[in-house]
């Protein structure tokens, strides 16, 4: 349970070089969608090797990752939100890793 408050908080989570920010361009959101792997945010520009699990996973009603990049729909990422929103995409994954591990030892 401690891990995966830390992990909400973003202690202890590393931001990821599996995805990373590739392709020419602005850097503006604005046509945005999951792709082949790929969180793209625009025509050229992409967060790559997402998996689809981390892409769809929900808190409420809200698509946690689409979530972030629909709130800077027409703004241009700036560098520092770059690695921020990799490491939403890291603590997306852990949370998904950790739950599994929790539901494993309550299912015995």
């Amino acid at each position: 349970g401690q891990q995966l408050i830390d992990v909400h908080l973003f202690r202890n989570v590393a931001m990821s070089l599996r995805h990373r920010f590739e392709g020419e361009g602005d850097a503006v959101v604005s046509k945005l969608r999951y792709e082949g792997g790929h969180i793209w945010i625009n025509a050229t520009q992409y967060f790559a090797d997402v998996p689809l699990a981390v892409w769809e996973f929900e808190v409420g009603a809200y698509q946690v990752c689409e979530k972030w990049l629909r709130e800077r729909w027409r703004q241009r990422l700036a560098a520092a939100e770059i690695p921020v929103y990799q490491q939403v995409l890291s603590a997306v994954g852990e949370t998904i890793r950790l739950m599994e591990e929790i539901d494993a030892v309550f299912s015995r």
